[in-house]
């Protein structure tokens, strides 16, 4: 690497272009995750604090598409996932988004049916 390459300002623009997805391609996926919620009347599940090189998580739902399926899901510290003011992630869909190392996934059932979120850690 080059000088250059460690300045401040080359390090900033190469978060910024991460925060942006333009170059998600550039992260590896690392450790995977199966989380088994319950159904939306039923209690939240939490993850343990993501890796300390963790930026980005994807998620998947498997499931049988429906017009209510898939699973709510908030990412923060101590956080619950609500199933009705938490982002939806709709069964089958994969979703890539931005966290801070030790921050937790909480999910639940957008509707009555249980199942597993696939997590996949996403490093440098």
């Amino acid at each position: 690497m080059t000088a250059e390459w460690l300045s401040p300002r080359k390090l900033r623009e190469y978060y910024v272009d991460q925060a942006t997805n333009n170059l998600q391609g550039s992260f590896r996926d690392s450790t995977v995750s199966n989380l088994s919620y319950s159904t939306s009347a039923g209690t939240a599940v939490s993850t343990t604090g993501f890796g300390t090189q963790t930026f980005f998580i994807k998620m998947t739902a498997p499931g049988a598409f429906t017009s209510t399926g898939g699973v709510r899901y908030t990412v923060g510290k101590n956080v619950v996932g609500s199933p009705t003011a938490s982002p939806l992630l709709p069964f089958n869909w994969t979703e890539v988004i931005k966290i801070s190392p030790g921050e937790q996934l909480s999910a639940v059932s957008n509707d009555g049916v249980a199942g597993t979120l696939v997590v996949v850690e996403r490093t440098n």
